[in-house]
């Protein structure tokens, strides 16, 4: 007589085990990092970062390369469209103006704000900021030519074609082998 009770196999208990063990593992990271994300990213002042540091991105982007530092915290970038975006500091707010018509407020709270350029192509931004107390240093850089080189390019692409070349080769290798195995078995039977 065959009695038949449902339940886990030794197999499927350990293996839920090893599930719920590296579950157990992740989950203090994944709070820590839900802790640390919620700290930074429902602070006002780190959005308004990210927003400022998009904003210099496209204007450089659209620029025509052309950097002018009107003094250390003030700088202007010269667009294909025929326009000019200046960034400068004021008040404690640092503000962007086209063409200086107008103004769009891109920071608050803005302790200081220094300019400064790294060698002719690249834009150093120094920012000290402050929200609920607490001083917050930035420092941006920002590249005024392509962000990828023509060596960088031509590097990669000998990597690649590297890569490719020796995976091509082991393929092929193995392909051999397997092929000489597949004849000395033959042979193999056919003598025994």
């Amino acid at each position: 007589m065959n009695i038949r009770i449902k339940s886990f196999s030794f197999i499927e208990m350990l293996f839920a085990m090893l599930i719920l063990t590296i579950a157990a593992h992740l989950l203090p990271l994944l709070i820590k990092q839900a802790i640390l994300f919620n700290s930074h990213y429902t602070s006002t002042q780190y959005i308004e970062l990210e927003l400022f540091a998009r904003d210099i991105t496209q204007s450089i982007v659209t620029s025509q390369h052309k950097l002018t530092i009107i003094h250390p915290q003030k700088f202007s970038i010269a667009t294909s469209k025929n326009q000019i975006y200046s960034y400068s500091y004021k008040n404690g707010k640092v503000i962007k103006q086209v063409n200086d018509t107008g103004y769009i407020i891109l920071l608050n709270n803005v302790l200081s704000f220094r300019v400064a350029t790294i060698a002719t192509n690249h834009l150093a931004i120094h920012l000290k900021l402050v929200e609920k107390g607490n001083i917050l240093k930035k420092q941006s850089i920002y590249s005024m030519k392509g962000f990828l080189s023509s060596f960088v390019a031509g590097f990669f692409m000998l990597y690649l074609s590297l890569i490719s070349f020796y995976l091509i080769h082991h393929s092929l290798k193995l392909k051999t082998l397997n092929n000489i195995e597949k004849y000395y078995d033959s042979q193999i039977e056919k003598h025994i």
